[in-house]
């Protein structure tokens, strides 16, 4: 009930041959009026998790090949996946119109291969996100940090190590008192 509003309910637990045409209709007893609307039921079962991206190398930069793949778990039907690089779509994969009749779950995939050049990078930083989607009842995403050759490198502090001062100085002192023992006698 809480996924359900006025103009979408979602069944659980039904067979997929319950998809098809179904029929609306509202009857008001006081005028006696009727209005009826047939719409498409599509029985889905989503996936089970939200997609995963591998990556090829990193660090990239500038003029690197980046190659990446997404993947989306077994789903009917398939889901639709888009890739992003810095919220900018890269790659996606064709809208599924096929209507499948059998009761097997498809998995989907998506492989991107792309030359990266300047554009791509905002403010030395690639994002790389995949999107996961079934009509309009399932979105998901992944979305990773990809390192480049332009992350900032920290630079290297020194401090002078303060256990080296004590133990100098103390053996300075050590060595004046036995300089001066010496010298007394």
């Amino acid at each position: 009930e809480d996924q359900s509003n006025s103009t979408q309910v979602v069944l659980q637990d039904v067979e997929f041959n319950l998809s098809g045409n179904f029929t609306c209709e509202v009857t008001i007893d006081t005028a006696f009026s009727t209005a009826h609307d047939i719409k498409v039921l599509q029985v889905v079962q989503l996936p089970d998790e939200p997609p995963k991206i591998s990556v090829g190398t990193e660090p990239l930069d500038s003029g690197d090949l980046l190659s990446a793949k997404c993947m989306s778990s077994s789903s009917k039907p398939p889901a639709t996946l888009k890739f992003l690089l810095n919220n900018r779509t890269v790659a996606r994969t064709d809208p599924l119109f096929v209507r499948q009749k059998s009761q097997e779950l498809s998995w989907s995939d998506l492989s991107l291969n792309i030359t990266l050049t300047d554009e791509h990078f905002n403010a030395g930083r690639l994002i790389l996100r995949c999107e996961a989607q079934i009509g309009n009842v399932y979105h998901k995403h992944a979305e990773l940090k990809l390192s480049t050759a332009r992350d900032p490198i920290p630079e290297r502090v020194s401090a002078v190590n303060s256990a080296f001062l004590v133990s100098s100085t103390t053996a300075l002192h050590v060595i004046a008192i036995n300089f001066l023992t010496l010298l007394i006698n």
